[in-house]
Parts: structure tokens; sequence; C-alpha cells
């Protein structure tokens, strides 16, 4: 029978074998270093899996060509609220309406403070009209949607490519999951 702690060897395994055999059973310190391989093993993935995790962005409203991080308007409150009094909105952002059910609905421009495009869109998420151009100065009239409707983005004026247009289905994602290295 051979003695693993006997031969040559580094002076610190004689050391550690020496120790060992007169104060730790053979057969605990094999489930000793199990667990701390298992300890180590879990560690490391964690620490990888961490390192590639998913983050959540928030809501994204994309086109074929153009994508649209959204503040999302889905209570009474929050819709007729809108984005009155917001100073200004970067050219990716926007304002993403949801309604329960589709039906003819109609916007203001009260308290506006830029111009805006309004893209309306079906239980689909089709594109059914885009209102170009809602300026402040319009309240209090009313722009209304070219049929039912149970979605409207509103964008800063102008901010909309040529591709978005009516027929196109928009792709909602309520969190833009991105790869973190």
């Amino acid at each position: 029978m051979s003695n693993s702690c006997t031969g040559r060897g580094v002076v610190f395994r004689v050391i550690l074998c020496t120790v060992m055999s007169r104060i730790i059973p053979r057969s605990t310190l094999i489930i000793f270093f199990s667990f701390a391989f298992f300890v180590i093993g879990a560690i490391l993935i964690f620490a990888e899996s961490s390192l590639h995790s998913k983050v959540c962005t928030g809501p994204t409203l994309t086109f074929s060509e153009q994508t649209f991080a959204v503040r999302i308007a889905d209570t009474p409150d929050a819709r007729e609220r809108g984005l009155s009094g917001v100073p200004r909105l970067a050219s990716s952002t926007g304002m993403l309406f949801l309604f329960d059910e589709s039906a003819p609905r109609e916007f203001w421009m009260k308290e506006m403070r830029f111009p805006l495009d309004i893209v309306w869109m079906d239980e689909v998420w089709r594109v059914v009209g885009i209102t170009r151009n809602a300026t402040p100065d319009s309240f209090p009239t009313r722009f209304p949607s070219p049929g039912p409707v149970q979605y409207a983005l509103e964008v800063p004026a102008g901010t909309l490519v040529e591709a978005v247009r009516p027929g196109e289905i928009a792709r909602f994602e309520p969190c833009l999951s991105i790869e973190r290295e």
C-alpha cells in the first residue's frame, strides 16, 4: 500500500502530510477538500455569470430602422398628463401611451414645450397613421387618431425616419436586455 505522503516531494507536502495524518483522518480531509472545491467552483461560476449577465435598460419601441426608449403612460392620469411640462426629449426617446382596448383617440398639446410627432398604432402594433409636427401653440386643438388605436407614441417632431409609415409593425419590449461584459 502506497502512502501519498512518502517519496519525493516538496517540503510543504511533507509537512502538511505529517501534520494532517496525525490530526485529521483521511476521510475527513477528502470531505473537506471536496466541499472546498465545490464552494470555489460555485463562486467562480457565479462570478462568471454575473460578468456576463443581462441588464434591463427599460422599455423600448422598435420600428424596422429605429428604436425609441420610452416612458410609459398606462393610467388615466399619466395619459392625461403625457409630456406636459417636460422641457425637451432626446431624439431617440418618447412617451408610449397604452390603452386597454382599441378606440378612436384624441391628443392635445396642453402645456407642451416642444412640437411632437404622434404615431398611432392598432392592437397588433401596426402603424395606422402619423400626426406630424403637432405644435405647442395648437392647444386647445385636438389631434384625432385616423381610426381605432390601442397605442400611441409621442416623439420630438422630425425624429421619425421615413421608414416609419402606416402598415409597419412596431415591436414593444417592456425591458430591453443587454449583455453586460
